[in-house]
């Protein structure tokens, strides 16, 4: 017993750290990235909230049912434990575990249990807006409440001053709570460029740090230092002190942006300098802002109401794709996700298809990485199409496991954490484990039978020493 016991122990602990050697492989499989979700089933619209990848370097995903965060390199940098993660920002991230959550930092270690408050929003490198109920404060790094929760809205600093609202009003406060700017607008934006958007009797202002009205019949903040503003149903720019900049000749135009303004004459779109000179003709049903080379365009019906297709435009107002697409994002780290009525793929900025149409789901690229979905099953690809390996230290990625470029006909199934050959390892271990107690069950108990049965045939045939 004891050398079969010797033989056969030394078998399961092999077979067992085949199983954990097979449970902890690198992997490309994913159950979830960030808060990328499907929007409809199959794709995610140009209007979906912004899908979350890397964050300050770190991106949270979801193995074995627990979320834990990676680098850029794939490394696991915090171990999956988590019952739901968050991005980072200010080198924070939300997570949830056994029912409470907490800010933890980059290197896993819990900072803040903030399970009290029903939302908290690190806001820089200090504070943190949190919300209780329907009013929102601030506290700092400590838990301490700087603010109190006393307000309707309170906006991420961008300057000295915080933009709140309550009763139907809004003001500025500083970070200490002080009310610095009269609760007397009945909207507010925070400052931008030295100046704050702010409505009152129904007029749009811009005013200082001191609530000086530096700006009249303006419509937006500060954006490149211009404002909207309307004369006679026209729209232009004004600057800073209130003076015009670009004439009101425009049917429609949006606020600037990378130095572009967007306009729109006899309903067509086009673009137009920060002097106000067209640079590209209004020929467009409607037309984002540039996102790198290009802005995305779209085309309607006879009707003007439903959007037939979605392309794309360079900044020399080339259209590098016809409105093709049914669905399409914008341009980010060179690439976009377009739809083709099956399946979603990535084009460059010239238009050429970059990753072959054979996604459920793709959402942008961020630090080089998109997530991308197939059957129901996420990865991180790069712009090769190779999936990102998933690992831990001392590990190294085994080639083998990467998927291909996407020119292959179909992408390959995934599934996150437990592959089939660790099910497989674990089954044959646990079989293994039950023969072996078995088969020691029974010689344990055919060796006590013939123990029995000696000890009888002893005392039913005694020794008789007279006897000779």
């Amino acid at each position: 017993m004891i050398g079969f016991a010797r033989r056969t122990i030394p078998a399961i602990f092999v077979w067992m750290l085949l199983a954990v050697c097979a449970m902890a492989a690198p992997t490309t499989e994913l159950e979830a990235v960030g808060n990328c979700r499907p929007d409809g089933g199959r794709y995610l619209p140009l209007d979906a909230e912004e899908q979350v990848v890397f964050s300050e370097g770190l991106c949270p995903v979801k193995l074995d049912g627990l979320w834990g965060y990676i680098d850029t390199s794939g490394l696991l940098v915090i171990e999956p434990s988590y019952d739901a993660a968050g991005p980072f920002r200010e080198d924070l991230a939300e997570v949830e575990t056994g029912g409470r959550r907490i800010l933890i930092d980059r290197q896993g270690n819990q900072v803040l249990d903030v399970s009290v408050w029903d939302e908290a929003v690190p806001a820089d490198d200090e504070m943190i807006l949190v919300r209780q109920g329907k009013l929102w404060g601030a506290i700092d790094r400590t838990g301490q409440v700087v603010i109190e929760p006393a307000y309707d809205t309170l906006e991420l600093p961008s300057s000295e001053l915080l933009c709140a609202s309550k009763d139907g009003k809004y003001g500025f406060i500083n970070s200490e709570g002080r009310t610095v700017i009269d609760f007397t607008y009945d909207y507010a934006e925070s400052f931008a460029e030295n100046a704050a958007y702010v409505e009152q009797a129904g007029k749009g202002m811009l005013i200082d740090y001191r609530s000086v009205v530096l700006a009249e019949n303006v419509y937006s903040g500060l954006s490149d230092g211009l404002a909207l503003t309307m004369q006679d149903g026209l729209w232009g720019f004004v600057d800073l002190t209130g003076a015009v900049a670009i004439p009101c000749t425009f049917s429609d135009a949006e606020a600037p942006q990378d130095g572009l303004v967007r306009i729109s004459m006899e309903g067509l779109w086009g673009v137009a300098d920060l002097s106000g000179a067209v640079v590209i003709e209004p020929a467009f049903d409607y037309l984002w802002p540039y996102e790198g080379e290009c802005a995305l365009y779209a085309e309607f019906d006879e009707f003007g109401i439903e959007v037939e297709g979605y392309g794309y435009v360079n900044r020399l107002g080339e259209r590098v794709t016809k409105a093709k697409y049914e669905q399409a994002r914008h341009f980010s780290d060179g690439y976009a996700a377009v739809f083709d009525g099956e399946k979603w793929g990535y084009i460059d900025e010239s238009g050429n298809t970059a990753l072959a149409h054979i996604y459920d789901y793709a959402a942008d690229f961020s630090d080089g990485y998109a997530a991308v979905a197939a059957d129901g099953v996420y990865s991180l690809i790069d712009h090769e199409g190779k999936a990102l390996v998933i690992h831990r230290e001392g590990e190294l990625p085994d080639p083998s496991v990467e998927e291909e470029s996407p020119e292959q006909e179909e992408p390959k199934p995934a599934r996150g954490g437990l592959n089939i050959g660790a099910l497989i390892v674990l089954v044959i271990t646990f079989a293994l484990i039950i023969f072996i107690a078995g088969v020691s069950l029974i010689r344990s108990v055919n060796i006590r039978r013939r123990r029995q049965a000696r000890r009888k045939k002893e005392i039913s045939f005694p020794v008789d020493d007279d006897n000779p």
